[in-house]
């Protein structure tokens, strides 16, 4: 860490790693070091806080601004998550026809959050703001299209036990067993990582 609350020197500490950073406050400014931008990124939102904003909610109407005067406390602070990946499930939030969802990953990201479950085409907004995309959830859903069940209901679940007259369901997921749909997996969800490189 850097001592006086001057820059902060290279190389950086060991345990400064991932998006881990060094901040270091003087009364001349303040200078972050950090291994990757989102490192980088971490510290600003720490040196706005030390400064007295608060982030309540997304947008600017959730930025709580310092009253006239507060500053930050000099000193050199070493911040390291304890957990490599922290995120939050955002399906229901970040979707494509979500109005604000800038605004929600923006927010996360002054949370210091460095994952979010979102949609894939999320993921230019969430590499902008240094957030890893993590997808998931009823990913059958996505990947076995919904409008296969008029073609072949026999690709879709039938409902546990069997006491619901044998109908399949095309909600959530599909059936485990059937070969059409272990193909169909396979080759949708190439598709879909080739669509995150």
């Amino acid at each position: 860490s850097a001592e006086g609350g001057r820059a902060p020197s290279a190389p950086l500490p060991a345990a400064v790693k991932g998006d881990a950073y060094v901040l270091a406050i003087s009364p001349a400014g303040a200078a972050i070091a950090a291994r990757e931008p989102k490192g980088v990124l971490n510290g600003v939102y720490d040196f706005a806080e030390r400064l007295g904003f608060t982030f309540v909610s997304p947008g600017e109407a959730g930025e709580i601004p310092p009253a006239s005067g507060a500053g930050a406390a000099c000193g050199s602070f070493t911040a390291v998550p304890r957990f490599r990946h922290r995120g939050v499930y955002a399906h229901s939030i970040v979707r494509k026809d979500t109005a604000g969802a800038r605004d929600w990953l923006a927010f996360y990201a002054k949370l210091r959050m460095n994952a979010v479950g979102a949609d894939a085409s999320f993921l230019p907004l969430c590499r902008e703001f240094g957030l890893r995309l993590e997808t998931g959830g009823h990913g059958l859903t996505e990947l076995v299209p919904r409008d296969l069940f008029k073609k072949d209901p026999e690709l879709f679940r039938m409902p546990q036990p069997e006491d619901f007259f044998g109908k399949r369901q095309n909600d959530y997921n599909a059936c485990p067993t059937h070969p059409g749909v272990r193909r169909i997996l396979k080759e949708r969800f190439k598709e879909k990582m080739k669509s995150l490189e």
